[in-house]
């Protein structure tokens, strides 16, 4: 099943509606080993004020600079966890635009995009990769 390419998706559909689903135990999960996992994550959370002399599109704004913020910590040997970013634009407007990021060997994937061009705009960037917290910071700056 995907949702990206659509294959299956008629087939999940059909099977979460169905009467004949079958109850089944959660998944286990050894918390032990995931902590671990996380205790070698760096965070990093920020919020930014833009500021444009001209306008510009927020999603290709968003890959560019998940793209770069990639670079710089391929450099460092840093593996990203997740880098989700968003853009909210100045007005009444309750839209953003979003980028995800999973993976150091992926390209950044816009989920929404806004509908207009932006100059002024608030930019949400959430980093977790494998790398202590100044590493990551020198990396979005």
């Amino acid at each position: 099943m995907s949702s990206r390419a659509g294959t299956n998706l008629e087939a999940w559909s059909s099977r979460l509606l169905s009467e004949t689903q079958t109850s089944k135990t959660a998944m286990k999960v050894d918390y032990e080993t995931y902590a671990d996992g996380e205790a070698l994550l760096g965070w990093l959370n920020c919020m930014v004020s833009l500021s444009a002399g001209k306008t510009f599109t927020a999603g290709e704004f968003l890959c560019r600079l998940a793209s770069k913020i990639q670079e710089r910590l391929r450099l460092q040997r840093a593996e990203i966890a997740h880098l989700k970013m968003t853009i909210k634009g100045d007005g009444a407007t309750r839209a953003v635009a979003v980028a995800n990021l999973v993976r150091n060997d992926t390209t950044a994937e816009t989920a929404l995009q806004l509908p207009n061009l932006v100059s002024d705009a608030q930019l949400t960037i959430n980093l977790r990769a494998e790398a202590a917290r100044d590493v990551l910071g020198t990396a979005v700056r």
